[in-house]
């Protein structure tokens, strides 16, 4: 048996002690001790041997005395029945139904609790996918987010730069493509906080190799087509917002 279903068979050791303790059959109070640590122990003690298990026999009739009326003898049939006390299977179902209900609810408690990621909490968490699809998905999730005003993502400039400055260098023309017009967006929006970063990136490239390595030669590309892009979204009202001049 699984763990998830010994965790589910130990909500019934309460049930099984109780009726261990108080019910008035022996052999029903036996079976309820040896299923009880049958449950406890998952299966790893041995009660093939113990009697508990057995089946008892069903008690002998007594015989009913003629001299009684046909009424008295539904009554006394009503009462026996009544005073019969339960087997242990039906004290169980009947306390199944309550026990299974209120884990359920304790489940869904629990779930309801937890709120749902935002989309964009889960589209950055998409870009590290190993799914080149994923990737470029979550990019353009975060465009429309940003270009959309978004809140959250608007105020987590820093973690959409880190993510573009990954996404950047991606062989994928899917990914990288959207990471261009992610930048692009993001600066047009906020240029005050995007175009600093962007001209320290171009100039890295410049001062590292000289852009004659392919690598750097292609990010400074990449970069400059977000900087065209930029220019071109803002027009005039494109101010100077960092004191290097890329070479």
């Amino acid at each position: 048996m699984a763990s998830i279903s010994w965790d589910v068979a130990s909500l019934l050791l309460p049930l099984l002690q109780r009726v261990a303790d108080t019910h008035p059959d022996a052999s029903t109070r036996q079976t309820a001790a040896d299923i009880r640590v049958l449950i406890a122990t998952h299966g790893r003690v041995d009660l093939g041997s113990r009697s508990g298990f057995a089946e008892t026999e069903p008690p002998k009739p007594t015989p009913i005395d003629n001299s009684v009326n046909s009424s008295d003898a539904s009554v006394n049939e009503v009462d026996n029945t009544r005073s019969k006390p339960q087997t242990l299977i039906e004290v169980i179902s009947s306390s199944t139904d309550a026990a299974v209900t209120e884990t359920v609810h304790s489940l869904t408690d629990q779930s309801s609790s937890q709120s749902p990621p935002s989309a964009f909490e889960t589209a950055v968490k998409e870009v590290g996918s190993v799914l080149v699809p994923m990737r470029g998905h979550a990019l353009l999730t975060l465009r429309r987010l940003v270009n959309s005003d978004d809140t959250e993502a608007l105020n987590s400039v820093d973690k959409v730069l880190a993510v573009c400055d990954q996404s950047l260098d991606d062989a994928d023309s899917y990914v990288y493509l959207n990471c261009i017009q992610l930048l692009a967006s993001l600066a047009s929006r906020l240029p005050q906080q995007t175009l600093p970063w962007l001209a320290d990136r171009y100039i890295a490239v410049s001062q590292s190799d000289g852009g004659s390595q392919p690598s750097g030669a292609e990010r400074r590309m990449k970069l400059g087509e977000v900087l065209v892009k930029t220019s071109s979204a803002l027009g005039m009202h494109l101010v100077h917002t960092h004191t290097h001049t890329p070479v």
